[in-house]
């Protein structure tokens, strides 16, 4: 899937999501392609949503403005949206306006002892999104983005999980 065009990419993403096939892994190979999943990840949340980046701004909301537009459409459906960055002096001034506008959204800086949990659980400080606890998107390289994703999967959203509960950012 690395050499396929933002559109086709988008498809297949989008196919991904209808299907929800159990266990079902696909990467994502670059900024570009992080934009779509993460935008999709978006899209199919009915309950909650957690995004770890380091701000939340530069390329992947240059890339793809569906990450802001559909972040603004889920708070407006009261979806809890929980967005966790490295800094907290550079996001986005569409997000920063969804911000003001909605207590459903909340926006934190990671903590050490959530870093902490991150490289103990996955053995490196890696960005990820996990929406509803069953579907994620998990950077291997922070560099270019580079990810494992999946829209039902349990392996990787239990640990998720638990590092979110761990780090006290989950209900």
């Amino acid at each position: 899937m690395t050499n396929y065009s933002f559109n086709e990419y988008k498809d297949a993403v989008q196919l991904f999501a209808e299907k929800k096939e159990k266990g079902v892994i696909f990467p994502n190979s670059n900024a570009s392609h992080a934009s779509i999943v993460i935008s999709e990840l978006i899209n199919q949340t009915e309950k909650e949503i957690f995004i770890y980046d380091k701000s939340v701004s530069g390329d992947l909301v240059d890339l793809n403005p569906e990450i802001i537009d559909n972040l603004e459409k889920k708070a407006g459906e009261k979806i809890k949206i929980n967005i966790i960055v490295d800094n907290i002096n550079s996001i986005n001034s569409g997000l920063q306006k969804i911000l003001d506008q909605y207590s459903n959204v909340k926006l934190d800086t990671a903590t050490d002892q959530f870093i902490s949990k991150i490289k103990e659980n996955l053995g490196g400080l890696y960005y990820f999104t996990l929406s509803d606890g069953t579907k994620f998107r998990l950077e291997s390289s922070k560099e270019n983005r580079k990810a494992i994703c999946s829209f039902n999967e349990s392996y990787y959203t239990s640990i998720l999980n638990k590092i979110l509960c761990d780090s006290n950012f989950s209900n």
